[in-house]
């Protein structure tokens, strides 16, 4: 019978030393665990204490001094273990298991230096023991309710289980004669029997727990690893998107360009067509003249003059196309802001007066800005003539005028071109200054929005309002001056 006892313990010893170093192993599993450290050192000391249990037939009773205080740490431990599954354990707990486990210690050492006190130390150790098994149920059981488990219903199981195996062996050990039994290991067959039954139920009691922690870990495991799929198709998904979103990127770059060579080919037309008008003019006009044989030198030397001059503008204006399309940067000079105007006013007269158009011009003493000359010129001559196209399409207005006026504030300076037309549509609006876009039947949607541009190149700015009773004013308005420049 001690041959098989001392067997037994070595089994349980080498069993639960086994869980304890793939405790020990995997960190990560225990690691999420408030309480990971008492997990791991009831194993330990609960297999400490079986090996000292099968060294007692090699050794003799000194073993049983180590093997019993190991074990009954075990059982501490294993509790608070157990009751940190619902909440962190209490300084206070400690302390009182603390104080009680030394207690435990005295009494046991007392009964040990007696001799024939084997159902003595057996009552002291159940003593401790059973209620703190109890403690233990009690944890699972709340545990349970909580986190529904087939597991841990096992656990439960085997923890009644085990609690009721050692009452059944206390009280076997009470009511049979033990006066000759030393110790554990040379118990009788029921004594041994009933040894047997509760350490092999509380060693399926540590399998189990292990199990059921190696389980939470494979959920985790498996969890992780299925959010890291999602995850990975998101991010596959979202490399799509932006892959597509470069193609589309690129496609957006071409059209622009497109777009650009085509606003720079119709800016051209759109541009040179007045220059370009008024040299074919004079030059059927020089014609004329030679071909009836008038000879007036002088005016056959202004209109030279002229046809030279309207080539020269219409060779700035291709430089100053170019310019703006290919992003050049800008040169500014200062420009006399009023000659300026009343050049590009001289341009319109003719058309002005042709139509029934009263051109009005509102200007201070002096103003001088930093600008380009060339595209100023074009931006002004753009809202100018969109005016008088707009006063030319309505026969029904008695006295149309346009009013051009210079309006200073301090260092700021804005060109105000009004008529009182009819204005632009309400849904309009909106997409005045954009590219291609145009309410007039022959127009190309072009002149205001290379305004915009020239504007937004010079640090500037055009808007559009609506008058209170009809007609339109723009409103160009450059980046602050210095005084004196003004």
């Amino acid at each position: 019978m001690e041959l098989m006892n001392q067997l037994l313990f070595g089994i349980f010893g080498l069993i639960l030393f086994g869980i304890f170093l793939t405790v020990q192993v995997d960190n990560q599993l225990h690691n999420s665990l408030e309480s990971s450290l008492f997990w791991r050192y009831t194993v330990l000391l609960r297999s400490i204490a079986y090996f000292f249990w099968f060294l007692v037939p090699f050794f003799g009773s000194v073993c049983l001094l180590p093997a019993n205080y190991l074990y009954i740490a075990s059982v501490v431990l294993l509790a608070l273990f157990l009751s940190g599954w619902n909440a962190p354990i209490k300084r206070s707990v400690m302390y009182i298991l603390a104080i009680g486990y030394v207690i435990f210690c005295f009494v046991f050492l007392h009964f040990f230096l007696k001799e024939n006190s084997f159902v003595a130390r057996a009552n002291t150790v159940a003593g401790t023991q059973i209620p703190l098994m109890i403690w233990e149920f009690f944890s699972i059981a709340y545990y349970l309710r909580k986190k529904r488990d087939y597991v841990v219903g096992v656990i439960i199981f085997f923890l009644a289980l085990q609690v009721t195996a050692y009452s059944f062996r206390i009280i076997t050990v009470n009511r049979s004669p033990h006066l000759n039994i030393q110790n554990i290991v040379n118990a009788d067959l029921l004594s041994s029997m009933m040894s047997w039954t509760s350490n092999g139920i509380n060693v399926i009691v540590y399998i189990l727990i292990n199990a059921y922690l190696y389980r939470r870990l494979w959920k985790k495991e498996r969890e992780s690893t299925y959010k890291y799929d999602i995850a990975s198709k998101e991010r596959t998904r979202i490399q799509e998107l932006l892959f597509e979103r470069e193609k589309l990127v690129s496609y957006l770059l071409k059209s622009n360009k497109t777009a650009s060579t085509g606003a720079l080919a119709a800016s051209l037309a759109h541009e040179l067509s007045q220059p370009l008008g008024a040299s074919l003019l004079n030059a059927q006009h020089l014609k004329s003249l030679m071909d009836r044989n008038v000879v007036k030198l002088d005016l056959e030397k202004d209109i030279v003059n002229s046809i030279e001059a309207d080539t020269r503008r219409a060779g700035q204006i291709i430089r100053s196309l170019r310019a703006l399309f290919s992003g050049d940067a800008i040169t500014l000079e200062r420009i006399d802001l009023i000659g300026l105007v009343y050049s590009i006013a001289q341009l319109v007269e003719p058309e002005c007066k042709g139509s029934n158009i009263e051109l009005l011009i509102e200007m201070p003493e002096r103003c001088y800005i930093n600008a380009n000359s060339i595209e100023i010129h074009q931006a002004i001559l753009n809202v100018l003539n969109n005016a008088i196209q707009s006063l030319k399409s309505k026969n029904n207005i008695e006295k149309k005028h346009i009013l051009i006026a210079i309006n200073l504030q301090g260092e700021q300076v804005t060109i105000n071109i009004s008529d009182n037309g009819p204005g632009v549509p309400i849904e309009r609006e909106h997409s005045l200054f954009e590219l291609l876009d145009s309410q007039k039947e022959s127009g190309m949607g072009l002149g205001l929005w290379l305004c915009k541009h020239i504007m937004t190149r010079h640090g500037g700015d055009i808007f559009y309002k609506r008058g209170s009773n009809a007609g339109a004013t723009f409103s160009l308005v450059f980046p602050p001056q210095s005084q004196s420049m003004i």
